[in-house]
């Protein structure tokens, strides 16, 4: 019964992982689509520069308007609200659902296209993880890797099962649980220790650089300038 059960839990975790492994494969991490909605009005900058037949690299990366950047290398308009998100009499967004609904844009410089709420690009599935909570393609990354602990708790629980029944088998058991225990341990540790420091890099990042007050120079009385020594003219 025990051997049936553990069968099930490893069909059952290959059955998760694949279907989070398509969710993100073919699922959209919420990337910026281009549409006359989100490409106009072109900024007067760039329509001036596309006339012209210049290049725009000298316009820099993001041209910041109304509340909303425009993304140069991507030619969309990035918003930080949603376009639903109810407005007041004079046109400002409510504070509360703009809070709800604000995304913070990232240009992958990998994938070369604007994405909502990046978090980062994974190299492996070579896919942008992107989203807040359980949104975009989020939900499937924290699932998948979830479903990789468990399945190697799964995987090494039955080894030691095995090894349980052999003539050794209960020191051979606490000598390779042990093993795993401080491996899954160290490598666990690792794992949070890097994502809090991605994190704290990203606020840091995200953080707007403090203004720095202009120093105003001392203005000098002339009525307290002393006066100036007689030439040899006599003036």
């Amino acid at each position: 019964h025990i051997l049936r059960m553990w069968l099930a839990l490893v069909y059952v975790e290959a059955a998760v992982a694949l279907y989070c492994l398509a969710g993100l494969m073919l699922g959209d991490p919420g990337v910026v689509r281009r549409s006359p909605e989100s490409c106009l009005p072109l900024p007067a900058e760039v329509a001036n520069k596309l006339k012209s037949g210049g290049v725009l690299d000298g316009l820099g990366t993001n041209i910041n308007a109304d509340g909303a950047s425009y993304c140069v290398r991507c030619l969309v308009w990035r918003r930080t609200c949603a376009p639903s998100t109810s407005k007041s009499r004079d046109g400002a967004c409510s504070a509360i659902e703009c809070a709800s609904t604000k995304k913070d844009y990232h240009h992958c410089s990998t994938c070369q296209r604007c994405v909502a709420d990046f978090d980062h690009h994974c190299g492996f599935f070579g896919r942008c993880i992107a989203g807040k909570g359980f949104s975009g393609n989020m939900g499937y990354f924290k699932v998948i890797a979830a479903v990789g602990f468990v399945g190697n708790a799964t995987a090494w629980s039955c080894l030691l099962a095995g090894l349980w029944r052999t003539k050794y088998g209960f020191w051979v058991a606490i000598v390779v649980g042990g093993y795993v225990v401080c491996i899954c341990g160290t490598a666990c540790i690792g794992w949070l220790a890097s994502c809090i420091y991605s994190m704290a890099r990203r606020r840091h990042a995200r953080r707007p650089a403090a203004a720095v007050a202009p120093q105003r120079l001392p203005v000098e009385d002339p009525a307290e300038e002393p006066d100036a020594p007689p030439t040899a003219s006599g003036e």
